[in-house]
């Protein structure tokens, strides 16, 4: 190894650090053309230039460069730069979709970086596998993974690698177990806390080291995470006091860069501005492919449309919402990982006793066959099949455990108006229509409600429940008022021509009765009140 390939080695990341790609690129190329470099430093100088062309937006490019990085290591037998290169690929193919292979990929990379002992490795490995599992709902293993990763990264004393780690995992918090997640508010507000001090501990970081393409993606993260948090003055101060420097932003860092800019366009109030913005970026997102942003664009988009009244455009928004959400993150390349996991723990097994590998296989085998059986039949049991949303036993699941935890909440009762000239007029096919409709607004306004979560419940027939976790009578109305509103503005016209839709609503707080039964029969009460003083009204103690 010469000092001199050594010292251009050295410049091609820094230069790449700083988000100079295009410079960048070209420190790596003066290495990759010189037939007397070692190949040592060559696998080095391929490696970066995979991470050089991801952040270019050159996906293709990146994984061409990637196989020849990772042909190039395995012909040095050199574990260390192979599960480096593979991990690198792995995010590559995770941006393009091919997540079964980048699964593969990753888990490959994961389990070659713990052979050889080395901290920065594994750290880098483990980063990757953790950006992939998050998309897909493995939460529970993205956690653990990046915890794992900050700790090897730190005991690296490398600060990119560190910074990543950080970096994604403030992201698994924020935008899945907050933003996604299921838990209860206060745990979703501890998710988001710990998302902000991630991503101020990867700022000052990457600002130390004069990371600036980390420095850009942990600013950015942070800018989000605080509108999210409902604190748009430090996010502006963020965008003030960050030395961005968008001249020198990769491609993906200056798409990164439109997001959080209109963001903070809706933040400032420029609410129809931000609207027209958000449409014009989506295209764009998913052009780049980023298609993260596309899903969290016209999740904010879906919002600011309803914020400014336009029901209907918000309603189509949220079903491209769900259908971007689903191409983020497939349920089968989900399986496919959780069963990639399982498989590299299969196989450390293996290691240590090779007389048991048909009989592990086996078992891994009909392990994953019974839980995914267990897995189907515990949704179908849970799950209105017409509409999707939950039944009553899902509902006395979620009651009873919210009692158990002495947690505050409201029940409500929503029963269609005249529902059975509606089937009478229209056809049962278009009543089994309006009922997967309301089940369909009523589980997006709970999902994308910013103060507020809940569940929504098909009790039968047209009858809905919502269970709304409040203990503010005046907020439950509010959301049981937009139930209200939302279906009597919608274009039915869509399903059946001079259909009409509209519904009575009776609501009850948890602590106005004893028990479940006492509660639903509290609400069912003022819901034949609402039906009695002309329908289409929302009846509550107040």
């Amino acid at each position: 190894m010469s000092l001199r390939d050594d010292d251009v080695l050295a410049q091609c990341h820094r230069l790449s650090r700083l988000g100079l790609q295009n410079q960048a690129q070209a420190s790596a190329s003066l290495l990759l053309d010189d037939d007397t470099v070692s190949p040592q430093i060559r696998a080095d100088a391929l490696t970066r230039l995979v991470w050089i062309k991801f952040h270019q937006g050159q996906h293709a490019a990146a994984e061409a460069v990637a196989a020849d990085a990772i042909d190039l290591c395995c012909a040095l037998q050199d574990p260390v730069r192979e599960s480096v290169a593979r991990a690198y690929h792995a995010r590559v193919l995770c941006e393009g979709h091919d997540l079964v292979k980048a699964a593969d990929e990753a888990t490959a990379a994961v389990r070659i970086a713990r052979s050889t002992g080395a901290a920065l490795p594994q750290s880098i490995a483990l980063t990757m596998l953790a950006i992939i599992c998050s998309p897909l709902g493995i939460n529970d293993a993205g956690v653990d993974l990046a915890r794992e990763a900050i700790a090897l990264a730190e005991q690296s004393g490398d600060s990119e690698a560190l910074a990543h780690a950080l970096i994604n995992d403030g992201s698994i918090h924020a935008d899945y177990l907050y933003r996604l997640g299921s838990g209860t508010d206060d745990e979703k507000k501890g998710f988001l806390e710990h998302a902000i001090r991630q991503s101020e501990r990867a700022c000052r970081l990457a600002a130390a080291h004069d990371d600036g393409e980390m420095c850009r993606l942990a600013g950015f993260n942070l800018i989000e995470f605080l509108l999210m948090a409902g604190r748009p003055d430090q996010a502006e101060a963020v965008m003030r006091e960050t030395a961005f420097h968008p001249e020198n932003a990769s491609a993906r860092g200056a798409v990164h860069l439109m997001h959080v800019t209109n963001l903070l366009q809706i933040a400032r109030g420029d609410l129809a501005g931000g609207i027209a913005s958000l449409q014009r970026a989506i295209e764009a997102y998913i052009a780049y492919p980023f298609i993260e942003l596309a899903v969290f664009s016209s999740d904010y988009l879906a919002r600011a449309l309803a914020q400014s009244g336009d029901f209907k455009s918000a309603y189509h928004e949220q079903q491209r919402f769900q259908a971007l959400s689903q191409q983020l993150g497939d349920k089968r390349s989900g399986g496919h990982l959780r069963s990639a996991l399982m498989r590299d723990q299969v196989d450390e097994l293996r290691a240590a006793i090779a007389v048991e590998r048909e009989r592990i296989a086996s078992l891994t085998k009909v392990h994953a066959d019974l839980q995914a059986e267990a897995e189907q039949l515990l949704k179908a049991s849970l799950e209105d099949p017409l509409t999707g949303i939950g039944n009553r036993r899902r509902m006395k699941a979620v009651t009873a455990e919210l009692n158990s935890r002495h947690t505050p909440y409201a029940m409500s009762i929503l029963d269609l108006d005249h529902f059975k000239s509606i089937n009478d007029r229209f056809s049962h096919l278009v009543g089994d229509a309006v009922i997967k409709t309301v089940g369909s607004m009523m589980h997006g306004i709970l999902s994308n409600h910013l103060t507020m979560s809940g569940f929504a419940i098909r009790l039968g027939g047209e009858e809905f429940c919502a269970i709304l976790m409040t203990e503010s009578e005046a907020d439950a109305q509010a959301v049981c008022e937009e139930f209200r509103t939302s279906l009597e503005a919608y274009d039915w016209g869509g399903i059946a021509a001079g259909l009409r839709v509209t519904a009575s609503i009776g609501l009850a707080m948890a602590c106005e009765a004893p028990d479940d039964h006492a509660r639903l029969a509290l609400a069912d009460a003022r819901l034949y009140r609402a039906k009695r003083g002309g329908r289409n009204s929302v009846v509550a103690d107040g």
